[in-house]
């Protein structure tokens, strides 16, 4: 008898402390989500406020006779493996007294000049295309990089023959079989 009552004893010792250790994690979690919420709340009191939220869509299709995409350059090959900038700057003005004046003027601008690039920009999301043009008539004239000079890669040649339609190798250009 006397062993079986040591055994429940050291049993409700084991249950204490698990109960224990379960209030203690509870607290623990619930104190830990208050200072979360409490650093939100400071996070959000230091932004200022917004004063409009508002979509901007892209402006109507061109007419008929209009591209419906920018051609791009042999300067554009630079920025292809680049992903892309997401940040406005804004820049101190003398002329602007006050924040009407901002959503005034600049603001429709703003919003009017993204509109019109939604309306070329938003196919290339993900997306090359182009038009294929005649390989000797379109190519740039090879520079040292294009050649296998050491540091160069053939990725531009290959991007412009191929009508962009892959981004460009990074591996060098190969020198061909050593001899």
């Amino acid at each position: 008898m006397k062993l079986r009552h040591e055994v429940l004893k050291s049993d409700v010792e084991a249950a204490l402390q698990v109960l224990n250790f379960a209030i203690y994690h509870k607290e623990l979690t619930e104190m830990e989500e208050r200072e979360q919420r409490e650093m939100e709340m400071k996070q959000q009191a230091a932004l200022p406020p917004a004063m409009e939220k508002f979509d901007v869509t892209p402006s109507p299709a061109p007419a008929a006779g209009q591209p419906r995409a920018l051609p791009l350059t042999f300067y554009d090959l630079v920025f292809l493996a680049i992903p892309p900038v997401q940040r406005l700057f804004f820049y101190d003005r003398a002329d602007l007294l006050d924040v009407s004046d901002f959503t005034l003027g600049e603001l429709p601008r703003f919003r009017d000049s993204l509109a019109a690039a939604l309306h070329h920009f938003y196919p290339l999301a993900g997306k090359l295309t182009c038009e294929l043009v005649d390989e000797e008539a379109a190519a740039p004239p090879k520079g040292p990089r294009d050649q296998g000079a050491p540091g160069g890669g053939g990725g531009i040649e290959g991007a412009w023959s191929a009508g962009w339609m892959e981004q460009p190798s990074r591996e060098p250009a190969s020198q061909g079989p050593p001899g």
